[in-house]
């Protein structure tokens, strides 16, 4: 179940496709379009990344991309800053961790420690990654399956796609084409990323945004998943929620006037909640 609060940050932090950006997020980098699993995708092929230039975000969350490999050379990145990395491929490493097999998937401290979790994405084929990170514990599923888990659990790095920073020894450029890329502020849970693998594409953010009138009340407007049921909720503490109404978008965004919130200036909040 997905929430979306008008005061806070949604639960599916951002989405990126070449074919549709979402609002909020802006990109900067040299990542090509080419075409990808839906629609277009990005190619980085070797010398290229995309700036994202957001801070760390601590575990619990989830990254789910289609992935395309087209190098088995060295160390190839696909989240990174300056502290940490979540490598496509991992490999010449001064620590290596017991069982550490070069060229596999796995998430990394620089200058400290490198993981695997025994696992060598193919080349030239399409396949589908999603990293859930846990307090304790990180797990990666392919092709919506989980694949292995590791007993160690650190913060996303949402610096850039691509590359490691510029003033770190070693590139780690990514030589891949990325496709329907979803980071999450939870974990995901299993049935979570079948559904995702299944669907093919990312899950499109709820946007819920108001806009207040004396005459009208309150309108707020909800752009979410088509096809999908939402339950608008209300608070005037953020603490107890009230069950509002609940709709089912099509492909427009739906609009809904609440009446018993014209007697501002007191607060009310409102959340949307997708219905299983």
């Amino acid at each position: 179940m997905k929430t979306t609060n008008i005061v806070g940050a949604a639960i599916l932090l951002f989405a990126v496709t070449a074919s549709a950006q979402v609002p909020f997020l802006f990109l900067d980098g040299s990542a090509e379009t080419t075409p990808g699993k839906i629609g277009n995708g990005y190619r980085f092929s070797g010398n290229r990344i995309l700036t994202i230039g957001k801070p760390q975000l601590p575990a619990p969350w989830s990254v789910c991309l289609w992935v395309r490999r087209f190098d088995d050379g060295g160390s190839a990145v696909l989240f990174a800053d300056h502290d940490y990395g979540l490598h496509l491929a991992t490999c010449c490493v001064s620590s290596p961790t017991p069982g550490f097999v070069p060229g596999q998937v796995g998430p990394t401290v620089f200058y400290k420690v490198n993981y695997t979790f025994g696992f060598t994405v193919p080349k030239n084929e399409w396949h589908h990654l999603t990293f859930v990170a846990e307090t304790n514990r990180t797990f990666l599923y392919v092709d919506g399956v989980q694949k292995a888990q590791l007993a160690v659990s650190m913060p996303l790095p949402l610096l850039q796609i691509g590359r490691r920073t510029p003033e770190a020894p070693g590139a780690d450029w990514l030589n891949a084409d990325l496709d329907e890329i979803a980071v999450y502020r939870h974990a995901l849970s299993s049935n979570d990323v079948a559904r995702i693998f299944t669907r093919g594409g990312t899950p499109k953010p709820v946007l819920l945004t108001g806009r207040f009138s004396f005459v009208q009340g309150y309108r707020l407007i909800l752009d979410g998943e088509p096809n999908a049921s939402y339950q608008l909720e209300t608070s005037t503490d953020l603490l107890q929620w009230t069950p509002l109404i609940t709709l089912k978008t099509t492909s427009s965004p739906l609009v809904f006037t609440d009446p018993s919130a014209t007697n501002y200036p007191s607060f009310r909040f409102y959340r949307a909640k997708q219905l299983p």
